[in-house]
């Protein structure tokens, strides 16, 4: 590993208040003595690293530090010494919830460990100890195991937290105080620690608890360690998992916990584990006497055996077989996990050497029930120079206070650091503290170096064990016989006999397996009458073990056959030879020899070897007879067929084909059979190959390229020598043609093609075919002409045929591609709209290998390798008013490219603006005037308003608005385009604001008493809200600007006339009220007063001027008209609807625009009356 060297600043109250209460939980656990040793909290994020992520937040689980709640108010306090970088904490529930998270502490703040002295005093601040964070759980069901996680900050990171402290306490006080403290709540399956602050020598003399599975709590206690950072776990393994506790419990070289982080798991606590949530197991013991038997698994008397053990619970079970020989190299160490009732472990009957142990050798089996197995594979401990101390915690067991402790380091080797040699390398016997002279503890290494680098040191030990001891005798050997069998001449008994070990006897059967017992307990066996060699089979038996031999061994019972002599020779001879030898098998004894009428027997007549001269043709016969070795005697002599025979004939004619054509195959040769022919010997000339029959009297022949003309003859022979050749017969040789069509061709149009690369050799005719449609001229030369049909194309295939009989025609073939020429045409000139995408679609390409569209301006195709595109013209082709497009058909070689132009025209689109928006008082008219529009066929306006609107086809129609109409009208000017542009639309509009009436009440006419003032009640509704008023007569009024103004002291009758302009719309209204004096009786009602409020004065003779009914009966009148601005445009005096009348024409005699107007009538004596006039039909 790679020291991390970090300052550490002691102070001299150290030494003072580590003597006083001790109630924390971490830091005093681990460093109980400050000035001698050192263990901080290792945190390292690295995955790389040799380490494992303890306490990092989302490490696995059994790599978190945990704090277990076991009820509702309980409390965790916690308290660190942080590192000066800032680092995140989180506080998680069981289910992962994320309780309390921050920054860890530091210097002043709650949570932060100053001294050493307050990490062993504890949460408790008042009595010296630290000020702690503190978690309390409220809710049982949020009751379990919390973890704390640390985040480093940066990749790769490492914290050392140098004082810690985690303790849980009860709701007895507020604050807690020590009585509430509840130990053994702290724990975690792979602790990490530092214990190298400032100095990479400093010792580490820390606890813990180990709670195995099995319930059984030991103490572990380092003793001046050097362990710089280390990870401490517990299992019940080893160094690996893989079943094999021999090999897994072994020290190894490398680091397995980073392969395998499930071997981290045991809970591993920092004080005895709180009994009510982690309580005492159970004592196991062994049941009975253990024993071995045969393992069934393997064949009877194999070496493999099951030791049965018998125990009451789940553990571990240790086996130690002696021998009585070879001590201690021979024993045998076994072990295996067990559970309750029956177990079965395997032995594979070898001892410690790998030996077959012999038979009937006494064994000695100590069987040892381990509890709560405990391996301490440590990683990167550099020394242990005082050993560990392992003591039992619960529970109490009287057979065993203090537990063995064991460990394997003989696979350790150096590699980049030395490992001293530690006292005892391997301790398979067990330790306790004390039993290694000069060493407190078990398990010392490295003395006093930090050598043991990047190893993985194990160390295990048992809370309890039982023990049980027997005895047994061993065989495993099968019993196995050894067979004698025998032999005899001829049918009858034979004596079989097998050899055994003492102890064991035969039985005899007639089959390997099954069959019938023929004899039993015997080691010899007579058997039954029999003519042939029959196998009997021995089966040992060992009458001590009842094993038996598990194979049957085959005795074999021969009966031994008379000879059949064999004889050797010519078969074959020469009729009127001699000197001729056949011989026999050597050997023998008691040879005779005789022969057949046609030879003589010349010498050896009563040896294995006779000389015979054979003096007739046709079949003879030569016989021998002898007794073998065994004395057997033939049963019958031995017969040798000789066939003597004469010279062959001579040969006859000889048949076959001529002349034959060169390279011809499987030609046939024949000759009538020669009598006493053996063989037959055929003479060719040059060239002629016999493929089969050679030797026969009819052959077949290939004839070769090279063969020439001449003679066959065939002789026959046999062993006596050769007949007389055949008569000569004469083969004439021809010459094979040849032709070559020539080359594949290729040719653009349907015009005459002449073939220029035929050729041939050897042919006495010449023939030209075709599957075209066309025809061939001078079909019957090496260059004809082919003449296509009309529009051919496609492919022609040429067929030349060359010919000499007799050999067979020669054909050749070649192809002619006739190409169609590429065509193109864009398609005629299009007229389009501008901007708008042109879809090319009456193109039309023939012919072509692909095309290409290309364009004189700036736009693009959506795909110009189609022939219909979609072209998208650019403002570059719309500002030149046309485009160029040109398509391009690329023809297949050796036809030419193809080109054709069209061009696409623009007409402008249809462009129009409503122009700008108005406003009008209700009523009132308004005429569009701003309006533009171009490259337009029509137009057209609509709108949306409740009043009229009138040249809707021009660019100046006029709204008139209806009584009472008020808001905002829309008029939408659409218009069509022109020439390509038909179809296109284009739209805009405008808004008018038409502005409700202003209803203006001047109050009602009322009387006041002569000399006297009164207020004028008037009111305004509908309008914006900003007016100016005017009354009249203004002298009148003490304020004639405000709507109810104060008049004078009147003293006689008064209309008064008040005038309202809107300040915002410019719509005004009038209204007057009348005020009579009383001086004298009021005037009577004008009952028959009527006043008209609309008029068309568009000269139709009707309703074209103003009639106010009755006015002429009152002379003394007076007619005021204003425009909506409360301009007077004309006014009458004395108005009599004949000669004094309005005609909707202002005081110039101009035609008023179509509206709303306002009236003012006077009448003398009476009440002023107002109102309006609605004037259509007199402005355009």
């Amino acid at each position: 590993m790679k020291f991390l060297f970090r300052h550490v600043f002691l102070t001299l109250l150290i030494l003072f208040l580590s003597s006083r209460m001790s109630v924390g939980e971490g830091t005093r656990e681990l460093q109980p003595d400050s000035l001698l040793s050192s263990a901080g909290l290792y945190i390292t994020n690295w995955a790389l690293s040799d380490y494992t992520q303890f306490g990092v937040i989302n490490c696995l689980p059994n790599y978190r530090l945990y704090i277990h709640i076991k009820e509702a108010g309980e409390s965790i306090l916690f308290g660190l010494k942080s590192p000066i970088n800032l680092h995140q904490f989180n506080l998680r529930k069981p289910d992962g919830t994320i309780v309390m998270s921050g920054t860890c502490p530091q210097p002043g703040q709650t949570g932060y460990i100053q001294y050493y002295s307050q990490a062993i005093v504890g949460p408790f601040p008042t009595l010296g100890g630290y000020t702690p964070l503190q978690y309390t759980v409220t809710n049982s069901a949020d009751t379990g195991s919390y973890y704390f996680e640390i985040s480093t900050s940066y990749t790769y990171a490492s914290v050392i937290f140098d004082l810690w402290d985690f303790q849980v306490v009860s709701d007895d006080h507020t604050p807690a105080v020590p009585e509430d403290m509840i130990y053994g709540r702290v724990w975690s399956q792979a602790w990490q620690v530092y214990a190298d602050l400032g100095y990479p020598t400093h010792e580490f003399n820390g606890r813990f608890f180990v709670y195995s599975d099995d319930g059984i709590v030991t103490k572990l206690k380092f003793q001046q360690a050097r362990i710089g950072a280390a990870t401490i776990f517990c299992n019940p393994y080893g160094c690996y998992n893989t079943g094999n506790f021999l090999t897994d419990r072994q020290s190894v070289n490398t680091n397995t916990f980073l392969t395998f982080p499930e071997i981290a798991d045991y809970r591993v606590f920092l004080n005895d584990p709180d009994t009510s949530l982690y309580p005492s197991g159970k004592y196991g013991e062994i049941i009975g006497i253990p024993a071995m038997i045969q393992d069934p698994a393997f064949p009877p008397c194999s070496d493999p055996k099951l030791i049965l053990v018998y125990v009451n619970k789940s553990g571990n079970i240790d086996l130690e077989l002696v021998f009585p020989y070879g001590f201690p190299t021979t024993t045998v160490n076994l072990f295996s996990p067990v559970s309750p009732g029956l177990n079965e472990i395997t032995w594979n009957g070898h001892d410690g050497q790998d030996n077959p142990v012999p038979d009937g050798t006494a064994i000695t089996v100590t069987v040892t029930f381990a509890d709560g197995l405990t391996n301490l594979p440590i990683w990167d401990q550099e020394t242990n120079p005082d050993g560990f101390i392992i003591s039992l915690v619960r529970p109490v067991n009287p057979n065993m206070q203090t537990p063995m402790t064991f460990w394997d380091d003989s696979l350790l080797v150096s590699t980049s650091f030395y490992c001293p040699v530690s006292p005892q390398s391997t301790n398979l016997e067990g330790c306790i503290p004390g039993s290694i002279p000069g060493y407190p503890g078990c398990h010392p290494w490295g003395l006093n170096e930090p050598d043991c680098h990047n190893k993985m040191i194990n160390t295990w030990w048992y809370g309890s064990s039982s023990t049980a001891m027997f005895t047994t005798i061993f065989y495993s050997t099968p019993p196995e016989p050894i067979g004698h069998g025998n032999s005899r001449c001829g049918p009858g008994t034979v004596t079989l006999h097998a050899t055994v070990r003492p102890t064991e006897t035969v039985d005899w059967y007639d089959l390997p397996v099954g069959g019938i017992r023929l004899l039993a307990g015997d080691t010899t066996f007579v058997t039954p009458v029999i003519d042939v060699t029959t196998i009997y089979y021995a089966e040992a038996r060992n009458d001590s073990t009842d094993c038996i031999s598990p194979v049957r061994v085959p005795v074999v019972a021969t009966i031994l056959p008379a000879p059949q002599p064999t004889i050797t020779g010519s078969d074959t001879v020469c009729e009127g030879t001699s000197g001729h030898i056949y011989l026999t098998e050597p050997g023998k004894t008691y040879y005779k020899w005789w022969i057949t009428s046609g030879g003589v027997i010349t010498s050896g007549v009563n040896s294995n070897v006779v000389t015979v001269s054979w003096l007739s043709p046709g079949e003879q016969a030569l016989f021998v007879t002898y007794s073998d070795t065994n004395g057997c005697p033939a049963a019958y002599p031995t017969a040798f067929q000789v066939f003597v025979i004469p010279a062959p004939d001579s040969a006859g004619p000889v048949y076959g084909p001529s002349p034959v054509c060169t390279g011809s195959e499987d030609v046939i040769y024949a000759v009538e059979p020669i009598l006493h022919a053996q063989n037959y010997t055929w003479v060719f000339p040059p060239g002629f190959i016999i493929t089969s029959g050679s030797g026969t009297n009819s052959i077949t022949v290939n004839i070769s390229p090279d063969a020439t003309t001449g003679e066959i003859t065939v002789y026959g022979s046999n062993i006596c020598g050769d007949g007389a050749p055949s008569p000569p017969f004469l083969v004439i040789i021809a010459i094979p043609p040849v032709s070559n069509a020539g080359p594949d061709e290729t040719i653009c149009g349907a015009s005459p093609y002449p073939i220029t690369g035929a050729t041939a050799s050897g042919y006495s005719y010449l023939q030209w075919l075709t599957d075209g449609m066309g025809v061939i001229e001078g079909d019957t030369t090496l260059t004809p002409t082919y003449i296509p049909g009309p529009g051919e194309t496609g492919m022609v295939t040429f067929t030349l045929i060359a010919g000499n009989p007799p050999c067979e025609d020669d054909t050749s073939r070649m192809t002619l591609v006739i190409l169609q020429p590429a065509e193109v045409n864009a398609g005629p000139d299009i007229l389009s709209c501008e901007n708008i995408p042109v879809i090319v679609s009456d193109a039309i390409a023939t012919s072509y290998t692909s095309l290409l569209w290309s364009t004189s301006g700036g736009g693009t195709f959506n795909d110009p390798t189609q022939l219909h595109p979609v072209y998208f013209p650019n403002s570059e082709d719309v500002l030149a008013g046309s485009v160029n497009l040109s398509l391009t058909g690329f023809a297949m070689q050796p036809c030419e490219d193809v080109r054709d132009t069209m061009m696409i025209t623009f007409s402008k689109a249809a462009q129009v603006d409503a122009g700008p928006d108005g406003d009008i008082c209700t009523g009132a008219t308004f005429q569009v005037t701003s309006a533009t529009a171009q490259h337009i066929t029509s137009l057209l306006w609509l709108h949306n308003g409740i009043g009229t609107l009138e040249e809707t086809s021009t660019l100046t129609p006029v709204y008139y608005s209806s009584p009472g109409e008020s808001g905002f009208v829309t008029l939408v000017l659409t218009a069509k385009g022109e020439s390509a542009c038909i179809d296109s639309i284009a739209s805009d509009q405008m808004t008018i604001q038409i502005y409700p009436e202003l209803i203006v009440d001047a109050g009602p006419d009322k009387t006041i008493e002569q000399g006297t003032t009164t207020i004028l009640p008037a009111s305004v509704e509908s309008g914006s809200g900003e007016y100016l008023f005017s009354w009249e007569p203004a002298s009148l009024l003490l304020d004639p600007s405000i709507l109810q103004p104060m008049t004078i002291n009147l003293i006689s009758d008064t209309t008064f006339t008040l005038t309202v302009d809107d300040e915002i719309s410019g719509c005004f209204g009038i209204d007057s009220m009348r005020i009579r004096v009383k001086s004298g009786p009021d005037p009577p009602d004008p009952e028959c007063l009527e006043i008209y409020n609309v008029i068309t004065p568009n000269g139709d003779g009707v309703n074209d001027t103003w009639i106010i009914e009755c006015i002429e009966q009152y002379p003394e009148n007076s007619v005021q008209i204003f425009n909506r601005w409360g301009d007077q445009i004309t006014s009458f005096e004395r108005y009599d609807n004949t000669f004094r009348v309005w005609d909707g024409t202002n005081h110039r005699g101009e035609t008023v625009p179509d509206g709303t107007y306002y009236y003012v009538l006077t009448i003398k004596e009476m009440e002023r009356m107002t109102g309006w006039i609605f004037v259509r039909g007199g402005s355009k």
